[in-house]
């Protein structure tokens, strides 16, 4: 895993439109098409994109690596898709989504980095208490990193769009937050 030192160099800052094309550079990557609940040609991914951008209830963010853009997390108001998720009792809950873009960063702990800081920064607000992921169930890394900052299966949940599962970290589990990412602001929405 990498260091705290590379930890304090990861910040996130909420997407603009000028990061369409790279995030559509991304999401058309091998390592990321089909499985990021985005797909269709340049044009209908711009599409898709956009009106993250333009949502009242999905915050669209991108990881920065000594300024440089990354990665990419979306974190969504679960109530939204509560019934979809099987969640009962949606208040306090975000979905969460995230992604690493830049090819050369993969399997050097960079995913698991970034994701520990955003669910710091996210569990910084009192009124939330929990948070979920969907991962394509054919994604085994994102699955483990998911793990790995402490996401657990929510047995029994057949998630219908995909035959998925629930990954959930209630407040109380998370990792304990370390200096290095106390200074970085919580994402906007």
């Amino acid at each position: 895993m990498e260091s705290t030192a590379t930890q304090r160099l990861l910040r996130y800052r909420p997407m603009q439109p000028g990061d369409i094309d790279q995030v559509c550079a991304w999401f058309q990557s091998p390592h990321l098409a089909g499985i990021c609940g985005l797909a269709g040609d340049r044009s209908r991914l711009e599409l898709q994109i956009m009106e993250r951008l333009e949502s009242d209830w999905l915050f669209p963010h991108i990881l920065l690596m000594s300024g440089r853009p990354v990665g990419y997390l979306q974190y969504y108001v679960a109530g939204v898709r509560a019934k979809e998720l099987h969640i009962e009792d949606a208040r306090g809950i975000l979905g969460v989504d995230f992604c690493l873009g830049d090819t050369r960063l993969l399997g050097r702990g960079l995913g698991s980095l970034g994701l520990k800081q955003a669910v710091e920064l996210l569990f910084r607000e009192a009124a939330i208490r929990a948070l979920v992921a969907d991962p394509d169930p054919g994604n085994t890394a994102a699955i483990k990193t998911y793990q790995r900052v402490g996401f657990r299966v929510v047995p029994g949940v057949p998630l219908s769009d995909r035959g998925g599962l629930l990954l959930r970290l209630q407040k109380s589990a998370a990792p304990p937050a370390d200096a290095a990412s106390k200074d970085a602001p919580p994402p906007s929405g």
